[in-house]
């Protein structure tokens, strides 16, 4: 077993290296923790080269971001199957038998996360400025059902999370602002128009026409002739065929991935 002198020493070089992509692999080293350093960053910090880390079935410590500050290549955190605090999926940590999600490597680019996943913990991103993209193998209403600590995604800066059957736009106007205004409004223009169907039982041609003028930005977003030839086909919103506009609106929410719970209330 490597003693707390030679994982400093180790940690040293690796920081010296500004060449390679390291792969440090600790599978057979017995350790059970990190050392702790007098600088109160972990032994790791600033490891910028260190590109994937493999923990041995004997490591126990609780660790956090500070043991990995910086270290902007790390992109895969491998645990033996046989630890019985940690484990690894998709190149990230979780413990609780691969339930709680518990730490993104700081230089991943792209993540999946387990259908399994039960819990995120609240600096599982921490420092991922890097992360772009989210794909969660479970549904919509999956995801939903995780448990998620306060500010569990505050340092996310991606635009949406993907799951299997629907995409979850992230509205914090400090992630991707302009990108999110842009998708979310179509999707908020036509659920207000689906809100307005199922609410107004006495519509003429006129309150048809009136609303015209604020369903054209769907169709100046979208640039989509289809969409366009829905709402003139449906300018006269009779009673009779208030509800096959209805579907056809939900049609169009669901055919968009909208992240808003549909309901399709006749």
């Amino acid at each position: 077993m490597p003693d707390d002198n030679t994982l400093i020493q180790i940690a040293d070089a690796i920081r010296d290296n500004e060449e390679a992509k390291i792969l440090l692999g600790l599978r057979d080293s017995g350790i059970k923790n990190f050392p702790c350093c007098t600088n109160k960053a972990g032994i790791f910090a600033n490891c910028k080269n260190l590109y994937c880390l493999v923990l041995p079935d004997t490591f126990e410590a609780d660790l956090s971001y500070k043991d990995f500050e910086n270290c902007s290549s790390l992109s895969f955190i491998l645990i033996d199957k046989n630890n019985k605090k940690y484990s690894s999926l998709n190149m990230a940590m979780y413990t609780d038998n691969g339930k709680t999600f518990y730490m993104c490597p700081p230089g991943k680019k792209d993540l999946t996360i387990s259908a399994n996943t039960s819990k995120i913990l609240s600096s599982a991103f921490t420092g991922c400025d890097k992360l772009s993209e989210i794909v969660y193998e479970g549904s919509l209403k999956e995801w939903f059902a995780i448990s998620k600590e306060n500010k569990w995604d505050d340092e996310l800066t991606l635009h949406a999370i993907h799951c299997s059957d629907a995409d979850i736009i992230l509205k914090n106007e400090e992630k991707a602002e302009e990108a999110v205004k842009a998708d979310t409004s179509a999707y908020e223009i036509l659920e207000e128009f689906k809100d307005w169907l199922i609410e107004s039982d006495g519509m003429n041609q006129n309150s048809a026409k009136d609303y015209k003028s604020h369903i054209n930005s769907i169709i100046r977003l979208t640039d989509s002739e289809k969409e366009k030839g829905w709402f003139e086909k449906n300018i006269h919103l009779s009673e009779t065929n208030r509800k096959n506009s209805l579907k056809e609106c939900v049609s169009l929410l669901e055919k968009k991935k909208c992240p808003f719970k549909l309901e399709n209330r006749t």
